[in-house]
């Protein structure tokens, strides 16, 4: 036979028939970094193309076969982005189950599979691309990323035996790599695309939010031009724009107390193209026949990669009302201060729109957490705040300020306080100011806590076996659902051992029900000590036990059983015993690819059990 038709025998490095499916197909499948890298390509699901059918009729025809795929494996099924000669229903579909797919193993073992005839394959043949499509001859090549992801498989197939040359297998690849060249171009298509729309998006959100705010918010360039002012700044005349607009009426820029500026110092943003940082600098804004404004504006300078400044940001707010309304909130400050007065272990705090404490009353309460009244007023929040939990606090005060109410809890100590911040508003409804109220709610949380365990402790007692500890039936099937059924999900093994006490009436009978029930707790104590921690252990009821085994197959079946049957000889062997223990057992193997409920596995290791309970009778 010629180079050119010698049949395929591993010059490629290929999945051969002699090697069995690798132990972590599944995990390999399921890979979280693969399935992703195959959502990134956005061609699950996608409509048929031209540039990918290309490759399948070229596959089809240069291997002369009737039926060539490009696949595309998730975690479920096989989704065919190109197919040719593929027969109904499953060209319609274009997807089959995971059950009727040959090209889930090449992605697996990210190697070509080649198989001449898949009734003879061990593994293949029970496949029901082999029943239901009639697939006999089969060839693929992984189709892989740059960064060595398996998304799926170009293959070519034919319903008759056939040995596949080496020439065929380089050629089938080199249109692999073509088709793989085809999907990276479409995936960084699609990564551009997303992008450009994620970009686009963060511009308009960017925007609807400088329109939204309050605050005004402008922008200067390093030669005095403003880049951008929100309608906020137009609204509020800010001091940039006062200087930057000749064609706005004429306005003056003041000090807060109604003095003259300084010209040598300029507005917040000159001082920041001068490299400042400029904070909570008060000015006042008049213009002929409107109301003045009374601003506090701060400014930062934006730098390039040198360091150089190359523009200002400044952001201004309206504190006309705020200023107005805090002579307001003195006058009514000796009000509060008596009610105050009268609060059982609690304390009132009243902060302006900058957050700045204007009046503060319940001194039991505040030296109790190692403040004092003169300590906040007139400070900020941030000045006197403590680092842990300020931003929850921070967060609290400024949703009074627009307008919701909230509690929160915090922890100082060993002491627990509830902070509730309710907005104030004026005449008109508007907020003005918001007020904290703090209690000291120790005694009541540590009540909860009592209740929470003592409840705690009913609910562990209404799953747990009282005379052994272990699980009762209740608690035991209930976890044992849950871990089968993640054991199935997972593709892991299980083992359920059913342990029945002999002779436990006997006990009971001639020695009474107390030495019954230490043969019992001895019982558990027994499979507390041979099998492993993580292991599911309960008490079904009367002398009947249970042990769970996650990650455990049958071949270790007989090594715990002997464990067991040790355990109990060496309890035996103890000396001046008034029994002797002896159990039985038997075991069920759950296998994830054919799950059991837990009540069949339960019925098949009781009556593999009894079996054992009838043999040992029978040869006394």
């Amino acid at each position: 036979m010629s180079g050119a038709a010698r049949a395929h025998s591993g010059s490629f490095p290929a999945l051969s028939a002699a090697e069995i499916v690798p132990q972590d197909h599944y995990a390999r499948l399921l890979d979280t970094k693969r399935l992703s890298a195959l959502a990134e390509t956005g061609m699950l699901d996608s409509e048929a193309e031209a540039a990918f059918d290309r490759f399948t009729r070229l596959a089809a025809r240069l291997l002369s076969v009737p039926t060539a795929l490009i696949s595309l494996v998730d975690d479920k099924r096989q989704f065919f982005k190109s197919q040719v000669g593929l027969g109904e229903p499953w060209s319609s579909q274009r997807e089959t189950p995971l059950s009727h797919s040959f090209c889930q193993y090449a992605v697996s073992s990210a190697k070509p599979l080649v198989v001449a005839d898949a009734r003879e394959h061990p593994w293949l043949k029970h496949n029901l691309a082999t029943s239901e499509l009639g697939v006999v001859a089969y060839a693929g090549v992984p189709l892989v990323t740059s960064d060595e992801q398996v998304l799926g498989a170009l293959c070519v197939l034919q319903p008759e035996p056939r040995a596949w040359s080496d020439e065929e297998i380089a050629t089938l690849r080199d249109l692999g790599s073509m088709t793989m060249t085809e999907l990276e171009l479409r995936t960084q298509l699609a990564r551009s695309k997303a992008l450009r729309a994620e970009r686009a998006k963060e511009r308009n959100l960017l925007y609807a939010i400088l329109d939204a705010i309050d605050d005004a918010i402008v922008v200067t360039r390093r030669d005095g031009k403003v880049m951008l002012a929100n309608p906020a700044a137009r609204r509020l005349r800010t001091p940039d724009l006062v200087e930057s607009d000749s064609e706005a009426p004429p306005s003056r820029v003041l000090a807060a107390d109604g003095s003259a500026a300084s010209p040598a110092q300029g507005t917040p943003s000159t001082r920041a193209l001068r490299g400042e940082e400029v904070r909570h600098v008060e000015l006042l804004v008049r213009a002929p026949g409107e109301p003045e404004v009374h601003q506090s504006v701060h400014a930062t300078p934006l730098r390039d990669d040198n360091g150089e400044v190359f523009a200002a940001v400044s952001v201004g707010r309206d504190v006309t009302k705020a200023r107005e309304m805090q002579a307001a909130l003195v006058r009514s400050e000796a009000v509060l201060q008596g009610v105050v007065r009268n609060l059982p272990n609690g304390a009132v705090l009243l902060f302006d729109r900058d957050l700045r404490y204007v009046m503060a009353d319940g001194e039991q309460l505040l030296s109790s957490i190692g403040l004092r009244r003169e300590d906040l007023v007139g400070r900020t929040f941030r000045e006197v705040s403590r680092p842990e939990g300020a931003a929850e606090v921070e967060a609290l005060y400024r949703a009074a300020l627009t307008g919701e109410s909230r509690m929160i809890e915090l922890h100082r100590a060993d002491k627990v306080f509830a902070l509730t911040a309710t907005p104030v508003r004026d005449a008109a409804g508007v907020v003005t100011a918001g007020l904290a109220l703090v209690y000291d709610v120790t005694a009541h949380k540590q009540a909860e806590a009592m209740v929470r365990r003592e409840a705690e402790a009913m609910r562990s007692q209404s799953v747990r076996d009282e005379l052994t500890g272990l699980y009762n039936r209740r608690g035991f099937l209930e976890l044992a659902r849950q871990h089968l059924s993640i054991a199935a999900q997972m593709a892991r093994p299980a083992l359920l051992f059913f342990v029945d006490l002999n002779g436990m009436k006997r006990i009971n009978d001639e020695l009474g029900h107390e030495t019954g029930d230490r043969a019992l707790r001895e019982t558990a104590e027994i499979l507390r000590c041979t099998f492993r921690t993580s292991d599911m252990l309960a008490r079904l009821g009367g002398d009947e036990f249970v042990a769970l085994l996650m990650d455990a197959d049958a071949k270790q079946q007989e090594g715990f059983e002997t464990r067991v049957q040790r355990e109990v000889e060496a309890r035996n062997e103890q000396p001046a015993r008034a029994f002797r223990l002896s159990v039985s057992i038997g075991g069920a193997a759950f296998q994830p690819e054919r799950p059991l409920t837990i009540e069949a596995l339960l019925a098949e290791a009781d009556a593999l059990m009894y079996e054992q309970k009838r043999a040992r009778n029978a040869a006394r």
